[in-house]
């Protein structure tokens, strides 16, 4: 991704806020504006970096030196960090930096500390906090790459740094936070509870993501910085050091700055549909792209993915956990927009799901027009008009493990399939049947003589004629075991992950003929697979995160892509030119085939 060399350099470049252990006391932090700075400070924190240099290039650094020198908030002495520094001196990057470095290094000056910028690559900041500060802490600071600018400009450039980084997160305090208190005392009719409101209104409605997330620095005047939200629109933010952290002065913000909150808004706000509102128009897709543009994260936030059949744009379907952000979206690409954008109703309060399994459990299933999806959680089952902008509750069922959509028949009846821990329940033409399973069910396809389903136990059972009728067509795992299966377009052959212990490979299996055989197989620790639209080729992954493209013809891999994260469901274009991959943490990433093709050698 395109932002992972960011990280890198956040998590190299380790600032170190040292304290000073032969001063105890001291005055309080500045509220704002800046603590003058003694020559005797200066001279103090120039000896103090030479001296963590010096031990960065002793063979043994000097752990009771650090241990004598860091300092908590309590100016209390912290031997863990200190233990984890001089090992971080001696086998860490830090330590590596430090060694090499030959050239003096520009001092910032902060209003209670000093930050050393060093030019290397990564560039490495140290920060030296002067007599009043006793605070320590380890921590991740040049991640703007921002050098020698000044401190104000660094927090805002910070700030934009973590909006394009996480999109689907909340900007938290100290992150973003907005100073108040001038702005509360000059205007008193504003309560407590309009603070509270504002905090929430940022961090449930993500505004501050949807304007920071390509945001840009356009000029720096002092403690003002002028900024260009991602919208158009420029404001100006007076930055102001507050409580040992960096914030923007609310009272200061421009009159029409969308930061601002009048304070007949905030009962508008506390709404969930005006949230739900806001979240749905100013969602945007992530267009990050990994280091060898290859893959494109299209959206985050997101339970369910796919192509549009008609125009190949694609479709994600996004719900956060706080139930406020959810919709169904059309995503073009090539042309960096959304075309289409949908509200859906969140799930209630009511609908227990795990956070850890939040983008994980759910299924979601287009239909070949368009028309109609099916949405599930394990314990509800939605049906979508896409087209008239409405859905239905189908049923409650318990434990929904896979759905299917079936062609519409003469009578406009589209079948659904819902398969449960203990059958699988079809919904047409006014009633619903319910077919008796022999195991949980992985997945099923509708196919033109009947229903194809594969069970967790790797068997492959096939429900034939007006009655779905069972038929078992074996085994495709060797000690019944299966992580995950998918079923040819053709439906003439099924592709299974086995987790036995005799095989853990995938199993091509045929369902021409009877009985059914074996076409190959070969290893494969992921659960993961797919057939591409012509069957030329399938898709696995591995242990690794890797995510394999397969020859079908040779049953030999032609490519494979670094996905980050692990992939819980993939879906290929109709012309077989595309790719989704949807990981745990709800990222969608495009893969464009043809740039894989040019740059990889896929066929």
């Amino acid at each position: 991704m395109e932002y992972n060399s960011r990280m890198i350099r956040a998590v190299i470049g380790i600032s170190l806020c040292l304290a000073w252990s032969a001063i105890a006391g001291g005055s309080e932090l500045p509220t704002s504006g800046q603590r003058p700075v003694m020559t005797d400070d200066v001279t103090r924190a120039d000896t103090l970096v030479d001296d963590i240099i010096a031990q960065a290039r002793r063979d043994q650094p000097d752990l009771s030196w650090f241990e004598s020198h860091l300092r908590n908030a309590h100016n209390e002495p912290v031997p863990i960090e200190a233990a984890a520094l001089v090992r971080m001196l001696q086998h860490g990057s830090l330590g590596a930096i430090l060694r090499r470095i030959e050239t003096e290094p520009t001092r910032v000056r902060g209003p209670d500390y000093f930050r050393y910028v060093f030019d290397t690559n990564p560039a490495l900041t140290i920060v030296i906090n002067t007599p009043s500060d006793h605070a320590f802490s380890l921590r991740a600071f040049e991640l703007s790459a921002c050098h020698t600018c000044s401190e104000p400009e660094r927090f805002v450039r910070d700030t934009i740094w973590r909006a394009a980084l996480h999109p689907d997160q909340p900007l938290l305090v100290p992150s973003l936070d907005l100073y108040l208190d001038t702005f509360l005392q000059a205007n008193p009719t504003y309560s407590s509870h309009w603070a509270a409101m504002l905090h929430t209104r940022n961090q449930k409605s993500r505004l501050p993501q949807y304007l920071l997330r390509r945001a840009s620095v356009v000029s720096t005047t002092g403690n003002t910085v002028t900024l260009r939200y991602t919208n158009g629109l420029n404001d100006n933010w007076s930055v102001v050091y507050h409580d040992g952290h960096w914030a923007i002065d609310y009272h200061r913000l421009n009159p029409d700055s969308p930061l601002r909150m009048r304070r007949q808004d905030m009962w508008r706000w506390r709404e969930g549909s005006q949230l739900q509102t806001w979240a749905l128009e100013r969602w945007e897709p992530s267009w990050t792209s990994d280091a060898e543009s290859l893959g494109v994260q299209v959206a985050h936030q997101a339970i369910g993915m796919g192509f549009d059949p008609l125009d190949q744009t694609i479709v994600a379907v996004a719900t956060d956990m706080d139930r406020v952000l959810s919709g169904y979206f059309r995503i073009d690409p090539y042309t960096y927009t959304v075309v289409d954008r949908q509200p859906l109703s969140p799930p209630s309060s009511r609908t227990s799901l795990p956070l850890d399994q939040w983008y994980t459990r759910w299924l979601f299933k287009l239909s070949a027009d368009r028309d109609t999806a099916v949405l599930a959680l394990p314990s509800r089952l939605w049906l979508l008009d896409l087209r008239n902008h409405t859905q239905s509750l189908l049923e409650s069922l318990q434990g929904v493990h896979a759905v299917a959509i079936g062609p519409k028949d003469t009578s406009v009846t589209q079948p659904i399939a819902a398969a449960t821990s203990s059958s699988i329940a079809i919904y047409g033409r006014g009633e619903t049947r319910y077919l008796a399973i022999p195991a949980p069910i992985l997945t099923l396809e509708f196919r033109s003589q009947g229903l194809v389903a594969i069970t967790t136990e790797g068997e492959v059972l096939e429900y034939r004629g007006p009655n779905f009728e069972p038929h078992s067509m074996g085994h495709a795992c060797c000690d019944k075991i299966a992580r995950d299966a998918c079923i040819a377009p053709s439906g003439d052959e099924v592709l299974v992950t086995c987790a036995s212990p005799c095989d853990r490979a995938w199993e091509r299996f045929s369902l021409i003929g009877e009985p059914a055989h074996h076409l190959g197989g070969h290893a494969s620790d992921g659960p993961s697979v797919s057939w591409s639209p012509a069957e030329d080729r399938f898709q696995t992954t591995s242990a690794t995160g890797a995510l394999l493209i397969w020859d079908s013809q040779t049953n030999q891999p032609i490519a494979e892509l670094p996905v980050p994260g692990t992939v819980v469901e993939t879906t290929w274009s109709d012309d077989g030119t595309g790719l989704l991959t949807r990981d745990q943490n709800g990222a969608i990433i495009w893969w464009d085939l043809l740039a894989v093709h040019n740059k990889k050698g896929l066929r």
